[in-house]
């Protein structure tokens, strides 16, 4: 994509120029902020994504490294100092995680609520909304039991995000293609009897987790990202499962 707005592009419908919003999409910017940005800051614009790989890479630049709790390091003393050598020893603590209390009435509770009904009030018709968050509320629930995750069915809580994001996590975010993908099904790459059976499996928790859903009713299936199954490293009989947009085409279109 060309990086400055009004640059001559070529689409399935013809010439045109580079408008400001898509230049803004391919930098990473959020939907709606291109509008507070001039044409010129947006053009001397880095790459969010590029920011937000540095930013994880260089955090830790300047830190000295520190024991870690539940290591020890021993030495053998050579005259008046220690040698090289040094032995590391890990407790055999396993991580664990509880979920704070979940029930009705609990603060955890108590705070989605009120921060739900804060949400709410920004839009039309609120108390819609608040019903409508109560419900998803009730199904996050569900997703955990007193010792940790459970999960039965895929429900974020939107208004606890950045208010940017709401409408896409409330309504779904859409895949916008630069043209429109070919209608084809492709079907999934040769996999034996082992591998076939991990694919179902990942179809099946992904549909019964709510991720994947029947088509609606009057409308066709113009094309799939095949799938393929690849076995993980150093862990026998575990399978990665894998949709292949570039065999399906998906990704000459973005």
């Amino acid at each position: 994509m060309p990086n400055q707005i009004g640059a001559w592009i070529k689409t399935e419908k013809g010439v045109r120029r580079l408008m400001k919003e898509e230049l803004a999409r391919g930098l990473g910017i959020p939907k709606g902020c291109e509008n507070d940005l001039s044409h010129k800051s947006l053009q001397r614009t880095t790459s969010l994504f590029h920011w937000e790989y540095l930013s994880f890479s260089l955090q830790h630049l300047f830190s000295h490294p520190t024991s870690a709790p539940g290591k020890t390091t021993q030495g053998t003393k050579t005259g008046d100092h220690l040698s090289g050598a040094t032995t590391i020893t890990l407790d055999n603590d396993v991580f664990n995680w509880h979920p704070p209390d979940l029930s009705l009435g609990s603060p955890w509770h108590t705070l989605r609520l009120a921060n739900l009904r804060w949400a709410a009030d920004h839009y039309p018709e609120p108390d819609n909304i608040y019903w409508d968050g109560i419900q998803r509320l009730a199904v996050h629930r569900n997703n955990y039991n007193s010792e940790g995750p459970d999960p039965k069915r895929l429900q974020l809580l939107w208004w606890e995000f950045p208010s940017e994001h709401w409408e896409e996590l409330r309504n779904g975010a859409r895949q916008n293609f630069l043209k429109q993908p070919d209608p084809c099904l492709r079907p999934n790459a040769p996999m034996d009897e082992e591998m076939l059976e991990a694919a179902v499996q990942f179809v099946d928790e992904l549909v019964e987790l709510g991720v994947l859903r029947s088509i609606d009713e009057g409308l066709t299936v113009l094309t799939n990202a095949p799938l393929f199954v690849v076995g993980k490293d150093g862990q026998p009989g575990q399978w990665r499962v894998i949709a292949d947009m570039l065999r399906g085409g998906q990704n000459d279109c973005v």
